[in-house]
């Protein structure tokens, strides 16, 4: 146990030794009474200890607590630059996915008519022909399987 400890503990716990962790109070106390030091600090802290301790009314510590605050020196409020920024980001990120949700095209499939239908299967035909050289099975009035299939290789 150090002088350091000891003003440590009455910072900590007050000036009064029974509030101190028992596992160090015997050899705190023994410390504090073998030095005029310890002594003195120790009266200060309990000069302390009986202004926060009195049952004074609310008004009493509201004036007391006025008067810490008015001895604090000035500071000025610190500014988060950054909550603009990240607010203006989450905001752009959310309005970019509602609108990629509004556009998004409708993925069902309304029924041709027949002048549609007859068009897509007639384009559908020229396509196959083109693209191939042949007619589509399913376009073949055959019921024959074709043997090859020229555009595929295998």
């Amino acid at each position: 146990m150090n002088h350091e400890r000891v003003k440590t503990l009455i910072d900590c716990y007050g000036a009064d030794t029974q509030r101190w962790p028992v596992e160090e109070r015997a050899d705190a106390v023994a410390v504090l009474m073998s030095s005029s030091e310890l002594m003195a600090y120790r009266a200060e802290a309990a000069s302390l200890d009986k202004i926060l301790h009195t049952n004074g009314s609310d008004e009493d510590y509201s004036a007391l607590a006025d008067r810490i605050l008015a001895d604090l020196p000035r500071q000025k409020p610190e500014r988060n630059h950054k909550s603009p920024f990240v607010f203006a980001l989450a905001a752009s990120v959310a309005l970019v996915f509602v609108t990629t949700l509004m556009m998004k095209p409708e993925l069902t499939e309304t029924p041709l008519s027949g002048t549609q239908d007859i068009a897509q299967t007639e384009f559908d035909q020229w396509a196959m022909e083109e693209t191939f050289d042949q007619t589509p099975i399913a376009m073949n009035n055959s019921d024959e399987v074709p043997v090859e299939w020229p555009f595929m290789e295998i």
